[in-house]
């Protein structure tokens, strides 16, 4: 009941508590460039009926440093999924004919593009795994593959954080 959700409303996992007085938090003045690896399939009964932990765990992170004086304008996220992973991005159609539900994960998805996070999909994965791109949430990024991503953004000066 005392979370406070500065920047990203859902889910209620995603809250934070104040902290009256810390010796250590983030510098307001930096710039941070975080980039979230997640690879958490929504295959199972259960997890294919939940929002995907790894979006909670991202929201989180960025709500954790707002939260903290980290002004929106100096948070660069970028999340890059792949394996399972990708099923949590797919449109509500086609998780309809793989899981007969909704997709729980759209209203998340589209809070965190809203926020202005990127999201990238691994094209590698998207091939293993037979997702065709069209069914592909909009605002989702194909990249040729996560690995390259991961190196590309790495030498951007982007942190990576596995999240699972």
């Amino acid at each position: 009941d005392k979370a406070i959700y500065p920047l990203i409303k859902i889910p209620k996992m995603a809250g934070v508590m104040s902290i009256n007085d810390p010796e250590s938090i983030p510098d307001p003045h930096m710039k941070y460039k975080l980039m979230f690896d997640f690879a958490q399939a929504a295959t199972s009964d259960v997890k294919k009926k939940e929002i995907n932990g790894a979006f909670v765990e991202a929201a989180r992170i960025i709500n954790l440093h707002i939260a903290a004086g980290v002004p929106k304008k100096n948070l660069e996220i970028v999340l890059v999924g792949h394996a399972g992973g990708l099923f949590s991005l797919i449109n509500n159609e086609a998780y309809q004919k793989k899981f007969k539900i909704d997709n729980p994960n759209i209203p998340m998805i589209n809070e965190l593009l809203e926020a202005g996070v990127t999201l990238i999909v691994c094209g590698q994965s998207m091939n293993f795994l037979d997702i065709e791109k069209e069914s592909l949430l909009p605002g989702i990024k194909l990249a040729y593959s996560a690995k390259t991503t991961f190196s590309t953004y790495g030498m951007k000066g982007f942190q990576l954080l596995d999240i699972f």
